[in-house]
C-alpha cells in the first residue's frame, strides 16, 4: 500500500457539527476504515440522516478501489446489499460516498459480546449469501468477506457493503496491490489479486469463517478438517460438518452457490426453525397444498406486522391439512340458503394453495422550488448582505419547517447573501412623487361647488411620499424563488388472478404504515411498489424533487382452491380470516333459486288475483 500520507477532510465549519459540504452536515464522526472516514452526517434540504464515508487516501489505486466500490454499490440493487445514494468528489473533502442511515451495527461490533444463537447465526449467513450469489449473476467477486462489511439490524436483517476489492467484469486492475496488506483471515487459501484468480469458491470460504466466527466466537483453526468438532449439540456438529464443506481447501470441494449452504444449514436446524415458526408445519399438510412467500415478505418481513403474519400462516397451517377444505366448504354451504349443500364434498380438490395477497397506498410529498428572480421591495427592518460571496443553491436553502405531506401555496423565498441596497426604481431616490390627482399644483377642485381648493389627495402640497420605497429614497433588491409543496397519493395491488379486489378490500388490515426513502432498492424487489416508486419519480415536475414519502400496506390472506365437479374445474377462493367464499357460479345451487323464484312468482300472482277478485 502507498504510504503516501492521508487526506485531511476540512468541510466548511458550523456550529453544532463536525462541518458542512455538498448539502450536508457531518454531525459526528463513527470511525474509520481501511479507506475512508466514516460520519453520520444529515442532507439539509431533505432532513435525511445518511451515513457518509470521505476516502482518506490519495494514491490512485486507494481512489481507483473506492470509486469502484461507489460505482457498483449504485448500479446493483439487492435487499441485502448497502446502497449508495449519492457519490462524487468535493473540492474540501476529495471523493466521498453517501449511504442510507439503515439502523444497523457492523458485526464485529455484535460478536464482541460474544457468539450468536445459531438461528441469528444462520439467518445471517443465509442473507448475505443471497446477496453474493446475486454478485456472481452479475460477474462480481467480493473478495472481502468479513465482520465488519456486514451490517445487522435489530430485527436480524443484514446487510453486505464495501466492494473495495471487487472483481468486476469493468473494474479496475488492483493486481499493483501486495496481498498482504488486503488479505485478512477471512480469506481463502488461494486468494490473489492476480487478474483472472478470482472464482465464487472465494466467497463462499470467507462466509464460513464468518458463519465459524459468529457460532463459536473465534476464527476456524488453518486445519479444521482434522480438529475434533467444537460443540457436543447434535445441531450444531451438523452445521460444522456444512462449514467444513465450505472451508475445504480445495475450491471444488465447497458449495457451488450461497443457496445451496443456506439449504443445507436450514435442514440442520429443521426443529429448532420448525419450533421457532409453529404456525407452520408442512408434514401435515396435504399433498395438494401449497405456501406461496409474498415477494413484499421476504423484503419487509422485519418491518411488516409480525401478529399479522403469524395468524395468516397459522390460518394456512389448518387450512392445508388433510379434509379441511371440504369441512370449511360444508360448513360455508350450510350458513346460507342459497348456497349449495355439502359443497365440500361435491368437490375434489386438484391444488390448494394460500398466500397473503397485498395492496399499496404511497404518499409522497414534493418540494418545488422554482427558478430564481430578482426582485425589488421596501427596506423595512431588513439590512443589506455582503454579495461578494457566491449565492448558495436554492435546493440548499432552509425553509419553513411545515408538514411534508400538507401544501403550501407559492411563497416567494429569499436566497441568502442576496440582499443589496438600491435606489428606489419609482421614485429614484427623490423620496416625493409629483401628485397624480393634482397633476402636482396642490389645487383640486370641491366635488358639489366646483370651485378650486387644496388637492384633497396631496392636502395643497403637490407632491406625495413615494410608496414603493416608504419615502426612504432605496429599496432593498434581492434574489427569491417560488416555493411550494405539494402531495400526490397513488395506489396499486399485487397483480395475481385472485378473487374480486373488493372481497379482499373489505377485509384487508394494515401490516406496515410508515415513511419510507424512496431511493431503497428494497422496493424494486416488489413489482407493484416499484411501480409506484417510479411513478413517484416521473411525476416530479421541473424545478421539483421528492421531499418525503409515507407508505401503507394492506393485507389479507387469500386461499386459491383449483377443483374438478363433474369432470369440469372451477377455481373458487377463500378470503380472509373468517374464510368467505368467492368464486365462479358453482358454489350456489341455481336449481334451487329457480324454485324459490318460482315459488315467490306463483305467491305474487295468487295474491294479484285474490285482490282483483275481492275488487270485483
Amino acid at each position: 500500500m502507498s504510504d503516501e500520507p492521508e487526506t485531511q477532510v476540512a468541510p466548511t465549519a458550523d456550529v453544532g457539527g463536525v462541518g458542512v459540504f455538498h448539502n450536508y452536515r457531518l454531525d459526528q464522526r463513527l470511525g474509520h476504515e481501511e479507506l475512508a472516514l466514516v460520519y453520520v452526517a444529515t442532507h439539509m434540504t431533505l432532513d435525511r440522516r445518511v451515513q457518509i464515508r470521505i476516502l482518506r487516501r490519495s494514491d490512485w489505486v486507494s481512489v481507483s478501489r473506492f470509486q469502484l466500490a461507489g460505482r457498483l454499490a449504485a448500479r446493483l440493487s439487492h435487499p441485502h446489499l448497502v446502497p449508495v445514494i449519492d457519490a462524487g468528489h468535493d473540492p474540501q473533502v476529495g471523493d466521498f460516498m453517501v449511504m442510507p442511515d439503515l439502523g444497523a451495527r457492523p458485526l464485529d461490533q455484535l460478536l464482541a459480546s460474544g457468539p450468536l444463537e445459531p438461528l441469528l447465526a444462520v439467518r445471517i449467513t443465509a442473507q448475505i449469501g443471497a446477496a453474493l450469489d446475486y454478485l456472481h449473476t452479475q460477474g462480481i467477486i467480493h473478495r472481502d468477506i468479513q465482520p465488519c462489511h456486514i451490517a445487522v439490524t435489530d430485527q436480524g436483517t443484514a446487510y453486505l457493503g464495501n466492494l473495495s476489492l471487487a472483481v468486476a467484469p469493468d473494474g479496475p486492475d488492483l493486481s499493483e496491490l501486495i496481498d498482504a496488506d488486503v488479505l485478512t483471515p477471512y480469506a481463502a487459501p488461494e486468494q490473489t489479486l492476480r487478474p483472472g484468480s478470482a472464482t465464487p469458491a472465494l466467497d463462499i470460504y470467507a462466509l464460513g469463517v464468518v458463519l465459524h466466527e459468529m457460532l463459536f466466537g473465534t476464527l476456524p483453526p488453518p486445519d479444521l478438517a482434522s480438529q475434533p468438532f467444537a460443540s457436543e449439540q447434535p445441531d450444531l456438529i451438523e452445521i460444522e460438518q456444512v462449514m467444513r464443506r465450505m472451508l475445504a481447501h480445495a475450491p471444488l470441494q465447497r458449495y457451488g452457490s450461497a443457496a445451496s449452504v443456506t439449504a443445507a444449514l436450514r435442514h440442520c436446524l429443521r426443529q429448532l426453525l420448525d419450533s421457532e415458526q409453529p404456525e407452520m408445519n408442512e408434514e401435515r399438510w396435504d399433498a395438494t397444498a401449497e405456501w406461496l412467500e409474498n415477494p413484499l415478505e421476504t423484503v419487509m418481513e422485519p418491518l411488516l406486522d409480525r401478529d399479522v403474519l403469524r395468524r395468516s400462516r397459522a390460518r394456512a397451517d389448518m387450512i392445508h391439512r388433510t379434509g379441511s377444505v371440504r369441512r370449511l366448504l360444508d360448513r360455508w354451504s350450510r350458513q346460507g340458503l342459497l348456497r349449495r349443500r355439502q359443497l365440500g364434498q361435491l368437490i375434489q380438490p386438484e391444488h390448494v394453495v394460500s398466500y397473503n395477497a397485498y395492496r399499496y397506498r404511497l404518499e409522497v410529498s414534493y418540494d418545488r422550488r422554482g427558478a430564481p428572480f430578482s426582485r425589488v421591495r421596501p427596506i423595512g427592518d431588513s439590512v443589506a448582505d455582503d454579495v461578494g460571496a457566491p449565492l448558495p443553491d436554492r435546493w440548499s436553502v432552509l425553509v419553513p419547517d411545515a408538514e411534508p405531506f400538507v401544501a403550501v401555496a407559492p411563497t416567494p423565498w429569499p436566497i441568502p447573501g442576496s440582499r443589496r441596497l438600491v435606489s428606489c426604481t419609482v421614485c429614484d431616490g427623490a423620496i416625493q412623487l409629483p401628485c397624480a390627482a393634482c397633476d402636482g399644483s396642490g389645487v383640486g377642485r370641491v366635488r358639489r361647488s366646483g370651485a378650486a381648493g387644496s388637492c384633497a389627495q396631496c392636502s395643497g402640497r403637490g407632491e406625495i411620499t413615494c410608496t414603493a420605497c416608504e419615502g426612504r429614497g432605496n429599496q432593498i433588491e434581492e434574489v427569491v424563488f417560488l416555493w411550494s409543496r405539494r402531495a400526490v397519493r397513488e395506489q396499486a395491488a399485487d397483480e395475481t388472478p385472485g378473487p374480486p379486489q373488493h372481497s379482499m378490500q373489505a377485509q384487508d388490515m394494515v401490516v406496515f404504515d410508515g415513511p419510507i426513502e424512496l431511493r431503497d432498492p428494497r422496493w424494486l424487489q416488489i413489482a407493484p411498489l416499484r411501480g409506484l416508486v417510479e411513478q413517484a419519480m416521473r411525476t416530479a415536475e421541473a424545478d421539483e424533487r421528492p421531499l418525503a414519502a409515507r407508505l401503507e400496506v394492506r393485507g389479507v390472506p387469500v386461499t386459491e382452491v383449483n377443483y374438478v365437479r363433474n369432470q369440469r374445474r372451477g377455481t373458487m377462493w377463500l378470503v380472509g380470516f373468517d374464510h368467505r367464499v368467492t368464486g365462479d357460479r358453482s358454489v350456489y345451487d341455481w336449481e334451487r333459486a329457480a324454485l324459490y323464484g318460482a315459488v315467490l312468482a306463483l305467491l305474487v300472482v295468487l295474491v294479484a288475483l285474490a285482490l282483483v277478485w275481492r275488487s270485483a
